[in-house]
């Protein structure tokens, strides 16, 4: 059976009633995963008319009673006429297929308009209406009639044979946690905690919440894990916990006194329990890792846990930390924990937890902390400890969880105190607040002294933080701050802080001396990770791609920045990079693994919506993308983030000028041009020649030669690859005539090899409109036809299909070349009209569904019967051209 998502779920249904043909649906999914939601989603959302009907358990021993309910749900009027209809002789299955068949019958008389039938909890309805609704689902056709059903228990739904049936997925954490959080105060972090626990099930997460006291809510006092477990894990949890076998029971006892239970403890206190320990994995239950097993679902730890009661847990806590003691000494004191008295424990807890997150064990070492938390008669005894964790967790890119345990950290020294700010300021980025730089500079100079580092890597964030917002004074402000103080820090610090300045310097299109930039070959197993991110990122805002594509590839192949934050922001540099790069396809591949992998950066962001937008822009899907462009302007406003607005502002003034919408890309393009006074750099932006084309587009002339001149002295001052080369596509769009062609052949043999194909895509493009414009269509679509490849070497998909369908449209018949075309079969006419098109022999096997040797065959068949020799004469013969020795097309 198919495991699809809630969101999944609801567009199949959405799709199927949409759909010409007459079907059913049937979704299954445990207790609280919310199949009751989805179907008044679907209800609400319908495009057809829908009814909507809860199966009245009550009803269960009255056969067919199910199905009256529905029939009265779809007619009222009629119900009452045709009761005699809902009688049945028998159970038995031709009596039941008999009176299917005279039902259907009866829906088919109704002649209902469109309309879709959503039955919640089909497993709770009689089963001869499950039976009779499995055969009618198979034969709905004619009857206007879509059937789509929900169950929690699969068994009494065997039945309904007739539906194809798919199985509701767990949500995501990030899922989880933004639909508990709407709409409610509910610290972010506690249900973070929480949401490892519910399995994914929101009813289980809002049961959990909802039993809290307000200071657990908040993050003020510490939870107590393995929750309780509520009503509805009980539910999910019966089947489970009711086919254990003794042995079993007694192993996963043990297994759920701690988060994480090693093998040979287990082995110590229940004599040959190897067979019980592989069956459970074998099953599911539980999951090996190393010498440690762990539950597969805490739902079922959560309930075997409290069962046990008080009493019956002290006494195995107390087994237990004698028999880990031999084997793990932190699982000793763990167990130590709930029998010793005072906080005597809390510091090795605290250690103990510092291990595990080193090794990745991030869910084991939050339960110690709560529970060292909760032990400690005063927690600025263990602030260092606390900080060092915090540390860790923010590194490994768990920002929520970092937050949440500085603010129970109450530093007693000043260095203590820099090194807390620095973590909450990360996470503040990351949580898109706002901060004060006054508040910054004042800190920074209060706790100098104390600790001259963590006041320079302070002032560094908050350039850092300055700079992706695109606010270059007030980064440089920030750094000069932070240069001053850096002038007896560690080199290491130092280095930092000029990377910093270098890449504000780039953002600002200022000329910045050569650094000595390490080779990533040699150097980068021993440099530090963070200076190769400045490193990186300088090098991306001075356009040299290439060598910021390696720099941020060593970072995410570096031993400690391989996983985490690092490797999230190594990630996300790696995606600006490509993009600016003109690289859509390797862009892609790595908005792929940031939005797969790293929560910590990503969702629920402008920036996050920014590059979906643009994803999608990028494979054509305009719908969609213009979807994620109005969440990304929401929450940038939010967010304060003129710069994102701008960005995605320019984002669909690009889709608009793709679809031909000129006139509303002019507007767009008004309002970015505005917002772009803000930021100096024009290579920021990009959106000058976009204005300009589109200008000259709708005939005005006098904006498009203002919006260049201003591009003009922008880059006097600004200087840019990019700019140059947009420049010079700008200046021959508002030349005309005959010298604009000079222009544009200028502008294009300025690029180099490989050099930003996107940029050179669209300045072909350009030129291939202003050569059809001029009455040149042979050479146009020729043009046209290599601004495609370009497009296609950058994997910017959308732009490859508007040049190919441009060219095929700027390929008329002419006399000539019907004349050559009559010479051939109808086979050969298409591969040679593919041809002159421009596509390869794959592309033309897989338009025509035929093997490339069959392509091969027929174009050598072609030669033959035109007495040529090439593809570029076969484009020749066709279109009146002449060849030449360097076309794309001269291949055999």
């Amino acid at each position: 059976m198919e495991s699809i998502s809630p969101a999944e779920a609801l567009t199949r249904v959405v799709a199927l009633t949409q759909a010409p043909d007459e079907s059913g649906l049937l979704l299954l999914g445990e207790h609280g995963i919310g199949k009751s939601h989805l179907l008044e989603q679907v209800h609400s959302a319908a495009s057809i008319n829908s009814v909507l009907m809860h199966v009245n358990r009550s009803e269960r021993r009255f056969p067919l009673a199910g199905f009256r309910s529905l029939f009265a749900a779809l007619s009222p009027e009629q119900a009452l006429e045709s009761h005699r209809r809902f009688t049945l002789r028998s159970e038995e299955p031709d009596a039941l297929f008999s009176a299917a068949h005279d039902l259907l019958a009866l829906i088919r008389d109704l002649e209902l308009p469109p309309t879709v039938a959503l039955i919640d909890d089909l497993d709770r309805m009689d089963s001869a209406s499950r039976a009779v609704l499995g055969t009618i689902v198979s034969h709905l056709a004619g009857t206007s009639l879509w059937l789509v059903a929900t169950a929690t228990d699969p068994e009494p739904v065997e039945s309904g044979w007739g539906f194809a049936a798919g199985r509701l997925t767990r949500l995501g954490t990030d899922d989880l946690v933004r639909l508990a959080a709407a709409g409610t105060r509910h610290l972010g972090s506690t249900l973070y905690l929480l949401a490892d626990y519910s399995g994914g099930n929101p009813r289980i997460l809002q049961e959990q919440v909802a039993v809290l006291h307000a200071d657990q809510d908040q993050g003020q006092a510490s939870l107590v894990l393995p929750p309780r477990p509520t009503d509805t894990v009980h539910l999910v949890s019966a089947a489970s916990e009711g086919s254990l076998s003794a042995g079993a029971r007694s192993v996963l006892e043990l297994v759920a006194l701690a988060p994480m239970s090693h093998l040979a403890a287990i082995r110590t206190l229940i004599r040959e329990s190897d067979d019980d320990v592989e069956e459970l994995i074998d099953a599911g239950v539980l999951q090996r890792r190393g010498q440690y097993v762990v539950f597969s679902d805490q739902r079922l730890r959560s309930r075997l846990y409290w069962d046990q009661g008080s009493r019956s847990r002290r006494e195995r806590h107390r087994a237990l930390s004698e028999a880990c003691s031999l084997h793990d000494e932190r699982l000793a004191t763990w167990h130590q924990s709930w029998s010793a008295e005072g906080s005597e424990k809390v510091e090795s807890l605290l250690d103990a937890a510092i291990t595990l997150v080193q090794e990745g064990r991030v869910g084991a070492a939050v339960e110690f902390i709560e529970r060292a938390l909760s032990r400690a008669e005063r927690i600025e005894d263990h602030a260092r400890q606390l900080i060092v964790l915090c540390g860790l967790l923010l590194r490994d890119g768990h920002p929520y969880l970092a937050d949440r345990y500085t603010a129970r950290a109450h530093p007693t020294h000043p260095e203590q105190s820099m090194d807390l700010l620095n973590i909450k300021l990360i996470a503040r980025f990351f949580h898109r607040q706002q901060v004060v730089d006054d508040e910054l500079l004042a800190l920074a100079h209060l706790h100098a002294d104390a600790n001259l580092d963590g006041a320079c890597t302070m002032l560094c964030l908050g350039a850092a933080h300055r700079t992706e917002r695109w606010e270059i004074d007030d980064a440089r402000r920030l750094i000069d701050e932070g240069l001053l103080l850096a002038d007896n820090a560690p080199k290491l610090t130092q280095l930092k802080m000029e990377a910093m300045r270098d890449i504000i310097d780039g953002l600002d299109g200022r000329s910045v001396e050569e650094d000595t930039v390490p080779d990533p070959d040699l150097d980068s197993m021993i440099t530090d990770p963070d200076l190769l991110l400045l490193r990186a990122r300088g090098l991306s805002v001075r356009e040299d791609y290439q060598g910021a594509r390696r720099l941020f590839t060593a970072v995410r192949n570096h031993p400690i920045g391989h996983t985490g934050l690092r490797a999230d922001l190594a990630t996300y540099g790696i995606i600006r990079n490509e993009k600016n790069a003109g690289e859509f396809r390797m862009a892609r591949v790595a908005i792929d693994s940031w939005t797969a992998a790293a929560a910590s950066l990503t969702r629920g962001t402008a920036t996050f919506a920014y590059f979906k937008a643009w994803y999608a822009y990028s494979l054509g899907d305009f719908d969609e993308a213009n979807e994620y462009i109005d969440t990304c302007l929401e929450l940038a406003s939010q967010e304060a983030a003129q710069a994102l607005q701008a960005r995605a502002h320019a984002l669909r003034a690009t889709i608009q000028l793709l679809e031909g919408d000129a006139d509303s890309s002019v507007t767009t393009l008004r309002t970015v041009s505005a917002a772009s006074t803000r930021f100096r750099n024009p290579s920021l932006l990009r959106h000058w020649a976009d204005y300009t084309e589109v200008c000259v587009h709708t005939g005005r002339i006098k904006e498009a030669a203002a919006t260049v001149a201003a591009l003009e002295r922008r880059l006097s001052v600004h200087r840019s690859r990019w700019g140059d080369l947009a420049l010079l596509r700008c200046r021959a769009l508002v030349e005309s005539g005959e010298p604009s062609l000079h222009l544009f052949d200028a502008a294009v043999k300025q690029f180099g090899p490989g050099e930003l194909p996107y940029e050179l895509g669209r300045t072909l493009r350009c030129f291939a409109n202003r050569q059809d414009e001029l009455g040149m269509s042979a050479e146009a679509m020729r043009t046209r036809m290599t601004a495609a490849a370009a497009f296609r070497s950058a994997g910017a998909d959308a732009w490859t299909k508007d040049s190919e369908a441009g060219a095929r449209v700027a390929a008329p018949r002419s006399t000539r070349q019907e004349g050559v075309l009559e010479k051939l079969t109808a086979e050969q006419q298409t591969v040679a009209q593919h041809v002159v098109h421009g596509l390869r022999n794959r592309e033309i096997a897989q338009e025509m569904f035929v093997s490339v040797r069959t392509v091969e065959l027929r174009l050598t068949n072609i030669y033959r019967a035109l007495n040529i020799d090439s593809r570029a004469q076969l484009a020749a013969a066709l279109t009146g051209t002449a060849a030449t020795a360097d076309d794309p097309r001269n291949e055999r």
